[in-house]
C-alpha cells in the first residue's frame, strides 16, 4: 500500500491519513453523516489562516470509521458549500485545494463581547467562567481559540466559589418555561465564608417571573403579594437546594409580570426601597453620570440661577445605595426635593458620621 502523501502544513503529522486509519472499520450509516461531520470538523478546526485539505479532513473522519474518498471529495464539498446557510470557501494550500468556514454563527467581535460579559459575571466561579469562555472561543474556530488562549486574563478576582450556579440557573429557567413555582434555601455568609440559612433553614416558596443580571450579580425576580410593589428579588449565588415545584405560578403573578420592564427601569442598582420621583441638581460636567445611572431618556435642563448647574427629575428606589451614590459626588449632585427624601438623606449622613464622633 502506498504511503500517505506529505502535506505542506505544520500540522501534517496530525492530519495525515495513516495505513491503520485507512483500514479502520467503516461504521454503518457513515455515508449519511459524512458531510455533517466534515462540516463540524471544518467549524472546529479551520479558518482562513488554517484551511484544511482533503487529507486533513479525511484523517479526522477515519478515526471515526468514516471514509472520505478522493474521487467524490470535490463533489461532496461542492454539495456542502451549496447548502443554504453553509459558508465554505476554497483556497490553495501549496498545490492542494483546501477549505475553511468563512461565516460563522457569531462574528469574532460578538464572541469577544460574550467572553467579556462572562468574565464580568461575579456569580460564576473561576472554573465555570473558564469552561464557558473555552466553549465560546471554539465557536470562532482555531484562530479565535488561539487568540483567547494567548490573551486570556482573569480580570475579575471576586468570583464566587459556587460551581452549582449553572444547575440553579437551569432549574429556574425550566420553572419559568413550565410556569411553575420554585422553592429553595436562602443563605447569608458568616465571617468564615460559610453559608448560613435564613429563616432557620425553612424553605422559601416563590413565584418566579424572570432572571436578570445587574452589576455582575444574577437575580430571579419573583411576585410578592405582600410587598409594597409586589416584586421581590433573590440572588442566585445565595440560593441552595433549588427545586421546581408542581404548583403553578398564579394568574395574578403572570399579570404582574407585564409591569416588570417599567418596574426594573425605576430601580437603582437593583437594591430595594420605595420608588419615588426625586429632583436632583448637578454640575453640568456630570451629565454622563446622570445618564449612566438613570438612562438617556431623562430630560435635563439648565439651572436658571447657576449656569454651571442643571436639574433633572428621576424615579429612583429610595435606599442606602442611592444615598451612597449621591455622597460619592461630595455635593456636586444634590437632592432638591421632595423634602422627606432630603430628610432621609440627612439622617443617613448623620448615622454614618455617628461612629466617628465619639
Amino acid at each position: 500500500m502506498k504511503k500517505p502523501k506529505k502535506i505542506s502544513n505544520q500540522n501534517k503529522d496530525e492530519f495525515a491519513v495513516s495505513d491503520s486509519q485507512k483500514k479502520a472499520p467503516k461504521k454503518k450509516g457513515s455515508d449519511k453523516i459524512k458531510l455533517l461531520r466534515a462540516y463540524q470538523i471544518l467549524q472546529e478546526h479551520s479558518s482562513e489562516d488554517n484551511p484544511m485539505t482533503r487529507e486533513m479532513i479525511a484523517g479526522k473522519l477515519a478515526k471515526e470509521g468514516i471514509s472520505f474518498e478522493r474521487r467524490t471529495f470535490g463533489e461532496d464539498m461542492k454539495l456542502l458549500a451549496d447548502w443554504p446557510g453553509v459558508a465554505i470557501e476554497e483556497k490553495k494550500l501549496g498545490r492542494k485545494n483546501a477549505y475553511y468556514v468563512k461565516r460563522r454563527a457569531l462574528h469574532d467581535s460578538e464572541i469577544k463581547l460574550l467572553i467579556d460579559a462572562v468574565q464580568e459575571a461575579a456569580f460564576l466561579s473561576e472554573f465555570s467562567t473558564m469552561n464557558i469562555v473555552q466553549k465560546l472561543a471554539a465557536i470562532g474556530g482555531p484562530t479565535v481559540k488561539k487568540r483567547v488562549r494567548e490573551n486570556y486574563l482573569p480580570l475579575r478576582t471576586n468570583k464566587r466559589s459556587n460551581d452549582e450556579i449553572l444547575d440553579i440557573i437551569e432549574t429556574i429557567r425550566k420553572a419559568l418555561f413550565d410556569g411553575r413555582q420554585i422553592s429553595f434555601i436562602y443563605n447569608d455568609r458568616n465571617i468564615e465564608k460559610e453559608l448560613v440559612p435564613r429563616n432557620e433553614g425553612e424553605r422559601y416558596l416563590a413565584e418566579p417571573l424572570t432572571l436578570i443580571i445587574d452589576n455582575g450579580r444574577y437575580y430571579v425576580m419573583c411576585y410578592d403579594k405582600e410587598g409594597s410593589d409586589n416584586f421581590k428579588k433573590y440572588r442566585l449565588d445565595r440560593m441552595t437546594e433549588v427545586m421546581e415545584e408542581k404548583k403553578k405560578v398564579s394568574q395574578i403573578a403572570l399579570n404582574k409580570r407585564k409591569e416588570l420592564p417599567s418596574h426594573i427601569s425605576t430601580l437603582f442598582s437593583m437594591y430595594g426601597g420605595v420608588a419615588k420621583n426625586v429632583a436632583l441638581r448637578f454640575r453640568k460636567n456630570l451629565a454622563e453620570m446622570i445618564f449612566d445611572a438613570f438612562g438617556e431618556e431623562v430630560e435635563c435642563r439648565e439651572n436658571k440661577d447657576d449656569q454651571s448647574m442643571a436639574d433633572v427629575t428621576v424615579t429612583v428606589s429610595i435606599s442606602p445605595t442611592f444615598f451612597s451614590w449621591i455622597t460619592n459626588f461630595q455635593g456636586e449632585i444634590m437632592i432638591t426635593s421632595p423634602a422627606e427624601v432630603k430628610n432621609d438623606y440627612e439622617a443617613f449622613l448623620k448615622a454614618n458620621r455617628r461612629p466617628y464622633e465619639k
